[in-house]
């Protein structure tokens, strides 16, 4: 997954606009759709709670191959 931080930030923009109840920009929007589109027919938010978990997914993996001298 692209960097993992800079994705989870995206994601939280989108989640903090909708908590709000403000628009989240649809440029966020798509960005999130291009790195879950298979999860793009879901809400908004339902997408961005999606990517996060994917980003700490993979944030888990990356810290357990350093871990194991990978």
């Amino acid at each position: 997954m692209q960097q993992s931080l800079a994705v989870m930030k995206l994601a939280l923009q989108v989640l903090s606009a909708t908590t709000e109840r403000r628009e989240p920009n649809p440029s966020d929007v798509q960005a999130l759709m291009g790195l879950a589109p298979e999860a793009a027919g879901l809400a908004v938010d339902d997408l961005a709670c999606e990517v996060v978990q994917r980003a700490l997914e993979y944030r888990k993996k990356v810290r357990c191959s350093f871990s194991e001298g990978g």
